[in-house]
């Protein structure tokens, strides 16, 4: 058995606890807020982020930092993107050369419009061990065991056969590859394009308008990737097509619903107050104006989401885009 420390509570960072402890290793959570960890430890659930699932006992949580790191080999971390470089920075006093990273955050820094593994490099150094692990995955279908696909990508081949070995399991299948960047750009991109796809289900347009968009999509996502360093190989996968097919019509897509509900006339504002839901895609809308503007790179789908969320651009115009 292994200590696996876990850096997030939140849904698909307790979802991933519950793959490692079904695999035999002991996990412990890393909390912000102190009430969550005392629920995981007490009542062995985390209702306010993955209600009505029951927790393997080998997960257990804490707010103290130095306890979930210390003496845990793999350092497994799921903030949302827009805490992620003020989190890392508390755990750099933890931090053992040892220890690898698995980045799960899906999205791009708003500030930096840098990827995870990018804020992870600025702060640790280039030469941390890290592996990123993305690809189409609904938390509560992955606590409820159902079988998902992952990618879990790696500049070093070792870590990623080994972090291959500690998740995979007979219903949790990781595949292995060396591209970082375009595994990333997929977990990010397709948060926005669920959005886009959204707006034309809440505007009233049919599937056909939603496929051609979806294609277009794609397309946008290859060419960001490229000019990235990525491979475009890898967006035909799992992180790319699997990921995109999931949140653009997959019936738990949060990213799909908002766009649903700004696309039916309401503001990006008020539909975050009334649904509560995380602005990760939100975020990453204008994380990507920001990315591409410093690439010098058009990408008409990407800035036609942002017209719309950001200055009250109607979604027609977003679809004029499509020729």
């Amino acid at each position: 058995m292994k200590k696996i420390c876990m850096i997030g509570s939140g849904a698909w960072g307790t979802a991933m606890a519950t793959v490692l402890a079904h695999n035999g290793h002991e996990v412990i959570v890393w909390c912000h807020d102190e009430a969550v960890a005392q629920e995981i430890n007490t009542k062995h659930t985390n209702n306010n982020f993955l209600p009505d699932v029951f927790l393997h006992k080998h997960i257990s949580a804490t707010t103290n930092l130095n306890e979930a790191m210390a003496g845990a080999r793999w350092i497994f971390e799921a903030t949302p993107v827009s805490y992620l470089r003020e989190t890392l920075q508390k755990m750099r006093t933890q931090y053992q050369k040892e220890q690898i990273f698995v980045m799960l955050s899906k999205g791009i820094d708003r500030t930096s419009a840098q990827l995870p593994t990018q804020m992870l490099d600025e702060i640790f150094g280039p030469r941390v061990a890290k592996a990123v692990c993305v690809g189409p995955s609904f938390a509560r279908e992955v606590a409820a065991q159902k079988v998902t696909g992952v990618i879990v990508a790696s500049d070093n081949p070792a870590v990623a056969n080994e972090l291959q070995s500690l998740l995979a399991n007979d219903y949790f299948y990781p595949e292995i590859s060396s591209d970082m960047i375009g595994a990333q750009i997929g977990a990010a991109f397709k948060n926005v394009m669920a959005i886009g796809v959204g707006l034309l289900d809440g505007a009233d347009y049919e599937d056909n308008t939603k496929a051609l968009f979806i294609t277009r999509a794609l397309r946008e996502m290859v060419l960001i990737t490229k000019k990235m360093g990525g491979k475009e190989e890898t967006l035909y996968g799992l992180s790319g097509v699997g990921d995109l097919i999931l949140t653009t019509v997959g019936a738990q897509s949060r990213n799909l619903a908002i766009g649903k509900l700004v696309g039916a006339g309401q503001s990006l504002d008020s539909v975050l107050k009334t649904t509560g839901f995380t602005a990760e895609g939100a975020n990453t809308v204008q994380s990507l104006r920001l990315l591409t503007q410093k690439l010098k790179l058009e990408l008409p789908l990407c800035s036609g989401i942002y017209a719309v969320l950001f200055e009250k651009k109607s979604v027609q115009e977003l679809v004029k885009r499509l020729k």
